[in-house]
């Protein structure tokens, strides 16, 4: 009797990897269908239909300032309180 017990364990293990395969493969299957059918498609820029050529312009200009602060070390808190023109407040926070 005991001979037999690796050879049912294993049958076991065989039968529980192909219910786990096969409850994965419906799940996904499922998803999937479910996600043709109801989520919808759109084309590339979409739901941006607003931006235009001076908004791109705008951020790339955002983004450059944003590196020439990070280069000098500038926090953007730092920041504020310069271009607000409160030089003391930052001379303090230096300090």
């Amino acid at each position: 009797m005991c001979n037999f017990l690796p050879l049912v364990v294993f049958q076991l293990t065989v039968n529980i990897c192909a219910i786990r395969a096969y409850i994965e493969r419906t799940v996904v299957s499922n998803l999937y269908s479910g996600a043709t059918v109801y989520v919808p498609k759109c084309h590339k820029g979409f739901f941006k239909y607003w931006w235009d050529e001076e908004l791109g312009l705008l951020k790339e200009a955002s983004v450059e300032s944003d590196r020439v602060w990070k280069a000098a070390g500038i926090s953007l808190a730092t920041a504020q309180l310069l271009l607000r023109g409160n030089l003391a407040d930052f001379l303090i926070e230096k300090g």
